[in-house]
């Protein structure tokens, strides 16, 4: 495979980045192309042997932030992939999101699915308690972007400490600026979700669940797993949040669900 540079999209005028694991993908290498977004940018996706288009949301990497903090929305995130799947050229996309970023993968395909194909959730970060997500807004509306991140991370993983902790830190406020303004803006996007388990069990397309069975979100994942019908669901042994040391069986997984596409 051979990695290309970063590339972009437009989504609602804004410039989406995103970067493909296989420069050289085409024709009929790109019916199986997974549009991928994961949180904080973590999570290498060259193990799954297809072609990958890493998404970077509105105000996330590389990707141009919006002006207006109502422009984050799971509604946007989900326009973001998909949009990426139209400059790419990937017409019937396989739609991927981790922990954060699951809410605007699952949006996508419930608004297009004649058009996404099937849809894997990893460690998907839905239907989280309301009041961790009010507490996180309150820190960053007063500027408090390192404790918010702090809450963040613990809440994943309440191991995680000392220099791990303080240099996860630092990488989320690269990959989010460090105004905190768009880890504020996906907060409060996630706040407001429009999916719940009502409208996850309107999903109509192949679906892959992944969790980990030491993850400090596990019942949320089995919820999740549990509302979407027909769902297939693997459950990664040893496996946090953070999916440390497990992320070559991950894309083991995801990518003998995707060999079973037609």
């Amino acid at each position: 495979m051979v990695a290309a540079s970063l590339k972009f999209a437009e989504s609602d005028g804004l410039k989406i980045a995103y970067t493909p694991t296989d420069a050289r993908a085409s024709g009929a290498a790109l019916n199986k192309a997974i549009i991928a977004a994961a949180c904080s940018g973590q999570m290498d996706f060259a193990d799954i042997g297809g072609p990958v288009m890493r998404v970077d949301f509105r105000g996330q990497g590389g990707s141009e932030a919006p002006r207006e903090i109502d422009d984050f929305s799971i509604n946007g995130y989900a326009a973001d992939m998909l949009s990426v799947a139209d400059a790419a050229g990937v017409k019937t996309p396989i739609v991927l999101g981790y922990s954060h970023a699951a809410d605007g993968a699952a949006l996508a395909a419930l608004d297009e699915p004649g058009r996404v194909q099937a849809l894997v959730l990893v460690e998907p970060a839905m239907l989280l308690e309301k009041g961790h997500l009010q507490r996180r807004v309150k820190l960053l509306e007063a500027g408090k972007v390192d404790e918010a991140l702090r809450l963040t991370f613990k809440f994943a993983n309440p191991r995680i400490s000392g220099e791990e902790l303080e240099a996860a830190i630092a990488h989320a406020k690269e990959f989010y600026g460090k105004s905190g303004a768009s880890f504020l803006g996906e907060t409060l996007a996630r706040l407001h979700s429009p999916i719940d388990e009502g409208r996850l069990g309107t999903i109509g397309v192949p679906t892959l669940v992944i969790g980990g069975t030491r993850s400090s979100i596990r019942s949320n994942v089995a919820r999740v797993a549990k509302a979407i019908p027909n769902a297939s669901v693997m459950w990664i042994d040893g496996a946090d949040h953070f999916l440390a040391g497990k992320t070559k069986q991950v894309m083991q997984v995801i990518k003998s669900f995707v060999e079973t596409l037609s």
